[in-house]
């Protein structure tokens, strides 16, 4: 059984919001201290280690995976109010209340509050190097190309996936004029119409402007960092409000981004 730790904030945690953003999109942020989280500076051939992934659900519910110190710590509107133990984490999404945990080639079943609901084996035929999604009952590895193969059904428990096993793209494209100027421009499309975009706007050194698109509005989002990015940084929530997580000098800015 994991374990849920109650978690006291080191110090005031600010918060901004909700105030608007660029184009009428409204902004709701908090600051996670960096008290809170496990973080390795970047040493020689080796990159910074933080805040990896975050997870967005139902009723204001978001996890954000922390691999230095092996935790989940688990957000209720931006608030963190506990965290439970996790040795490896690859991805992780919400199902109802629930988290559902990709550990290697194994899927696990994860209350909120830390309790163990089961695990399950990945299908031979889903391939490697996925993202989760899980669409009402059913768990989906979404490959590199946005396509979605079955993992399992979680419905009172993890159940093998039956029926066809390709489910075809996860969302649909969301149409993007790359930046002027830009030497490179990539999306990722993350569901309900938003998408991350990362232009690359000189090589020498390598700068990158980022931002959040939703329906032809841009915000922009800042890439200095810790010397590190998180290596799933965005999530659509149930009510397909978008949350990222920004990693600054201050602290983790979590923010939930809506229309």
């Amino acid at each position: 059984m994991l374990l849920f730790v109650s978690v006291a904030l080191a110090g005031d945690v600010g918060s901004v919001g909700p105030v608007s953003g660029p184009d009428g999109l409204r902004v709701e942020e908090r600051v996670v201290p960096w008290a809170e989280f496990g973080f390795v500076p970047a040493a020689q051939e080796q990159k910074a280690i933080g805040p990896d992934r975050v997870a967005a659900g139902a009723d204001g519910l978001a996890a954000v995976w922390d691999p230095v110190r092996q935790q989940v710590l688990v957000l209720h509107d931006l608030v963190v109010q506990g965290a439970f133990a996790a040795s490896r984490v690859d991805d992780l999404a919400f199902a109802g209340r629930d988290l559902v945990l990709l550990e290697g080639r194994t899927i696990a079943l994860v209350g909120a509050d830390g309790r163990d609901h089961g695990n399950l084996p990945v299908p031979d035929l889903v391939p490697t190097n996925i993202d989760l999604l899980v669409q009402g009952s059913d768990v989906w590895g979404v490959d590199p190309f946005g396509n979605r193969h079955a993992i399992a059904h979680v419905e009172g428990g993890l159940s093998v996936a039956t029926g066809a096993s390709f489910g075809g793209p996860a969302f649909a494209k969301v149409e993007v004029t790359p930046r002027a100027g830009a030497l490179k421009t990539s999306v990722r499309t993350l569901g309900a119409g938003w998408a991350i975009v990362d232009s690359v706007v000189s090589d020498f050194p390598i700068g990158v402007e980022r931002a959040v698109v939703h329906d032809g509005r841009s915000l922009p989002l800042e890439t200095r960092s810790r010397s590190w990015t998180p290596a799933d940084d965005a999530d659509v929530d149930a009510e397909g409000r978008l949350v990222v997580i920004v990693p600054l000098a201050d602290g983790l800015h979590v923010r939930r981004i809506s229309q």
